[in-house]
C-alpha cells in the first residue's frame, strides 16, 4: 500500500476498512488532485469527501460493512469516474488498493456508469440510481459546452432486436432524467447499441453483467 497514514478511526473499527491508491490522468499518467466522494446508495447521502494529494495523487477513503457505496472521482476537465462497492451482504472485507485513471473530457472519450440499476429486461431506473443520476446532472452543469451521448448496451442473451430496443429504452430513461433536471436536450443524445459493443466476451454471467451497462460518451 501507499505511504499515507490510515486514519485512526479506520483502524479502530472492526466493521470498517478502506480503499487507498492514487488518481492519475489516463493519458499522461500524471498524478491528479481529484475529489473523491463516497455515497450510501440506500440513502443517497454523501458519507465522505476527500481530495487526492496534489503532488502524488494519493487518497484514502473509509468503507463501512453493511453498506453499498457509489464512489466518484472527479477533477475539472475530466470525465466523472463511477465506481461501485457493495458490502451490504456478508463477504470478505479487506482493505483495497485501487488506482483511479480519469479520462479527459474530450470528444470520443467515454465512461461506464456503474451505479445505474434496472430490473432484468426492464428500462425503469431503480430508486438507488438517483445517486448516479444526480452526479451526472452536476457534471454536465459544470461545463455547459459539453455534448454527450448516453449509450445503452446489453449482453447477447435473447433476440438481437429485443436487446437493441431494451438498450435504447434504458438510454432514453437516463436522457429523460437529465432533461427533467435542467440539462438541455440539445446537449444530449440517447442511443442503444444492443449487444454490438461488448466490453468483454459474453462467456460467463460475470462478463455478461459487465456488458449490460450505460456509458457516457463525449461528442
Amino acid at each position: 500500500l501507499y505511504g499515507s497514514e490510515v486514519p485512526a478511526s479506520v483502524r479502530a473499527r472492526e466493521t470498517s476498512t478502506y480503499t487507498q491508491g492514487r488518481v492519475f490522468d489516463a493519458l499522461t499518467k500524471k498524478p491528479l488532485n481529484a475529489m473523491v466522494q463516497l455515497f450510501d446508495l440506500s440513502t443517497n447521502a454523501l458519507t465522505q469527501q476527500v481530495y487526492s494529494d496534489v503532488e502524488s495523487g494519493e487518497y484514502t477513503a473509509v468503507l463501512n460493512e453493511g453498506r453499498a457505496y457509489a464512489m466518484y472521482a472527479s477533477a475539472p476537465g475530466y470525465l466523472l469516474k463511477s465506481l461501485s462497492f457493495d458490502y451490504s451482504a456478508p463477504q470478505k472485507f479487506d482493505p483495497l488498493t485501487l488506482d483511479i485513471y480519469l479520462d479527459p473530457a474530450k470528444s470520443g472519450r467515454s465512461a461506464v456508469l456503474n451505479n445505474l440499476f434496472f430490473d432484468s429486461n426492464q428500462a425503469v431506473l431503480k430508486p438507488r440510481s438517483r445517486t448516479e443520476l444526480d452526479r451526472l446532472v452536476d457534471f454536465l452543469r459544470q461545463d455547459p459546452s459539453l455534448r454527450v451521448e448516453v449509450a445503452g448496451h446489453t449482453d447477447n442473451l435473447g433476440k438481437s432486436a429485443d436487446n437493441l430496443a431494451l438498450s435504447q429504452r434504458r438510454a432514453q430513461a437516463v436522457f429523460t432524467y437529465l432533461t427533467g433536471h435542467g440539462v438541455p436536450a440539445a446537449r444530449l443524445r440517447a442511443h442503444g447499441y444492443g449487444a454490438a459493443k461488448p466490453l468483454v466476451s459474453n462467456d460467463s454471467e460475470a462478463h455478461r453483467a459487465q456488458n449490460r451497462r450505460i456509458e457516457l460518451q463525449i461528442l
